[in-house]
């Protein structure tokens, strides 16, 4: 079954690996209350989802 979810460390791999650098990342999306075992699109938690902001430069 398909959460339609992505682990935060996966994206920081796959845009570092196309040569992007970090630059900064934020938690104020974050949603400490998401159980993260419910697909993105449940009426429970839609809306309000544990998310993550990342900010990455081309050097």
């Amino acid at each position: 079954m398909s959460l339609h979810r992505i682990e935060p460390a996966s994206v920081r791999e796959e845009v570092k690996a196309a040569g992007f650098v970090l630059e900064a990342e934020s938690t104020m999306l974050a949603n400490k209350d998401d159980p993260h075992s419910i697909k993105v699109f449940d009426p429970s938690i839609k809306g309000k989802t544990d998310r993550f902001a990342y900010r990455f430069v081309k050097p």
